[in-house]
């Protein structure tokens, strides 16, 4: 049973407008819908009900998407996959799925991954007159990914047009169009491949580009769209399977962060068979590389926390190779008018050997020790 036979090919669709344009149009009608839908007393059936208020943190969102336009295009821009030549680097089919048990996938796809990601850095130093920005073409765009193959993970979630949470990855394909290129999508990865082919009278020549990306767990990869927008981006998207929006915000740059169970959570959790097991005190303060039984290797990371800390007052969040924990508190003094008020607030961060999926994140506050637990997906060598 290889890889090919569970291929998928998600259709692609051209659109006149720039990714900015598509941007700006999505932002609007998703305030729309934010505001027709905060007057109907009807209940929505596809909106995400839970105690925490997600609308509050869609609305709040979209604010922040208009206060920080110019930032979000830059992002959008160094954000964005170059394809590259597929003569670079191994061609050989990625290793059969199950062969290494439930993720044994899971290293080839990351090995293609670092491969062409390589291949994009000799690109860059045998050329580097190519990437001073004025040049067009699909292997040398503007600002492309050169940081860990993982990287991306930690912008790649944000919310889609239908106020739900979305995975978002854009890749470079300017001088192809819509028939030059083909997306497919299997267990765990996401390929872009791209044909041009030239013919004279005398001659004929052909070159082939790609680019595979890791897809985690959490991602509907059967609700996968593909836009090829008017200045060569093509985005791709799909929404998260459902997403526990209760335990989901976003910090100031609106980057997702995760908010921590209590023992409470997870007692109910257990009661209704959710299989959510508390996570263990090691009473080891710091990061921690564990063994695990079903995907080899797992951080688990234990945070004091000031007492008086709640678990809706803590976030955590995944950057490059790093976990940030962070707390704020309002806090209230007096009463009548000597009353005062004061935010009480932390940050810390701790150094992890890969960039982590945040999804994939567990995290629980026991007592005044805040635990984070998720899989690790490189080896360690």
């Amino acid at each position: 049973m290889t890889g090919k036979e569970h291929e998928r090919v998600i259709p692609i669709t051209t659109d006149a407008r720039t990714l900015e344009q598509r941007r700006k149009d999505m932002v609007n009608n998703l305030e729309r819908k934010q505001k027709s839908a905060s007057g109907n007393l009807v209940k929505l059936a596809d909106k995400p009900t839970c105690n925490h208020n997600w609308d509050d943190e869609v609305n709040r969102w979209i604010q922040e998407a208009y206060n920080r336009w110019n930032e979000d295009v830059g992002r959008m821009a160094r954000d964005t996959f170059a394809l590259v030549p597929q003569c670079d680097f191994d061609m050989e089919p990625l290793v059969p799925f199950g062969m290494f048990g439930p993720f044994g996938h899971v290293p080839s796809i990351l090995a293609r991954m670092k491969q062409q990601l390589d291949s994009l850095h000799r690109q860059i130093n045998a050329q580097p007159h190519l990437w001073s920005g004025n040049a067009l073409g699909a292997i040398t765009p503007r600002q492309c990914q050169t940081n860990g193959i993982l990287d991306f993970l930690k912008d790649a979630y944000e919310i889609g047009e239908d106020g739900q949470l979305h995975f978002k990855v854009r890749f470079d394909v300017r001088g192809f169009g819509p028939n030059d290129i083909e997306v497919s999508t299997a267990k765990n990865r996401l390929t872009v491949h791209g044909k041009k082919s030239a013919r004279t009278d005398t001659s004929s020549s052909s070159n082939e580009f790609s680019r595979t990306i890791y897809l985690p767990d959490s991602v509907d990869d059967s609700q996968f769209q593909c836009h090829m927008t008017g200045d060569g981006i093509l985005m791709v998207e799909a929404p998260v399977k459902a997403p526990d929006y209760q335990s989901l915000t976003f910090d100031d740059k609106r980057q997702l962060a995760i908010k921590p169970k209590t023992g409470t959570d997870v007692a109910k959790a257990a009661t209704n068979k959710n299989n959510q097991l508390a996570l263990q005190l090691l009473g080891v303060c710091g990061p921690t590389v564990l063994q695990d039984g079903e995907t080899g290797r797992k951080l688990h990371v234990e945070v004091p926390v000031e007492p008086g800390f709640t678990s809706d007052e803590l976030r955590v969040r995944m950057d490059t190779n790093c976990v940030v924990v962070s707390g704020r508190k309002n806090i209230v003094e007096g009463s009548g008018q000597s009353q005062c008020s004061h935010v009480k607030e932390f940050t810390r961060t701790y150094t992890i050997p890969e960039t982590v999926d945040t999804f994939s994140v567990k995290t629980q506050l026991k007592d005044n020790t805040l635990i984070v637990e998720a899989p690790l997906l490189q080896s360690s060598t």
